[in-house]
């Protein structure tokens, strides 16, 4: 996951998967969340370390 500012281009902060991410992100608020091929839905504040991280139920 990459997170770009809108005004300059320049990589913000990145964070690494581990698995493919085929779904677009969803942003409300402070959050930016999303789920990957490895059955984790992620959960990010304001651009740092991985809020949160809980495997999505079947």
């Amino acid at each position: 996951m990459y997170v770009i500012d809108i005004a300059t281009g320049k990589e913000v902060w990145n964070y690494e998967i581990g698995a493919p991410v085929r779904t677009s992100a969803a942003v409300a608020s402070d959050w930016i969340i999303f789920g990957a091929d490895d059955g984790v839905i992620y959960a990010f504040k304001n651009g740092g370390a991985a809020a949160a991280k809980e495997e999505a139920k079947k």
